[in-house]
């Protein structure tokens, strides 16, 4: 968004021609089914909802970095997507459920002109990016903090920081 993304959709609204077969973020997950309920009721979401389409976009902000991007990107204008004259690198791993690489972070490196697409290999998944799990966080929920056979966390994590940093140093300008 601050490189000039602009929102068209909601993945969860009923008027989006890109249906999600997600209907609500896991900690919502009938987020789709309470929207009219919640434009009706509530003034604070009405007015988040009325913003969801203008520009954020930041003239200071040269280069942006999409980590695992999710469905939400299905949303987005492709004329926005299109317009991006700044370098935008997509890194996902090849084993991510929670947002296919397919549907989510190919699409978007397809759409925005200096993209660049790197995978971070297999059994990589979507919550990769969170930090080594405590022993509060493997019991509350462990499904995040499980990867594939052979992934090394840390090592996921290190590569991304070193790209990082390459990545943004590299697009000043």
């Amino acid at each position: 968004m601050l490189v000039g993304a602009r929102v068209l959709y909601s993945q969860f609204e009923p008027g989006n021609p890109d249906v999600s077969p997600i209907r609500g973020p896991k900690e919502w997950l009938n987020l789709a089914a309470e929207i009219p309920r919640l434009l009706d009721s509530s003034g604070v979401f009405r007015k988040s909802w009325e913003r969801r389409t203008a520009s954020y976009g930041d003239g200071r902000i040269g280069a942006a970095i999409a980590l695992a991007p999710g469905r939400s990107v299905r949303g987005l204008s492709e004329r926005s997507l299109r317009e991006i004259a700044r370098p935008v690198r997509v890194m996902v791993g090849d084993d991510d459920e929670a947002a296919p690489p397919a549907e989510c972070a190919f699409w978007l490196k397809d759409r925005v002109p200096m993209s660049q697409l790197e995978s971070l290999g297999s059994g990589v998944g979507h919550y990769i990016f969170l930090p080594q799990a405590t022993e509060t966080g493997r019991r509350e929920a462990p499904e995040l903090f499980v990867d594939g056979p052979g992934v090394k966390r840390v090592s996921i994590q290190q590569r991304v920081v070193d790209v990082a940093i390459d990545f943004l140093a590299g697009s000043r300008g």
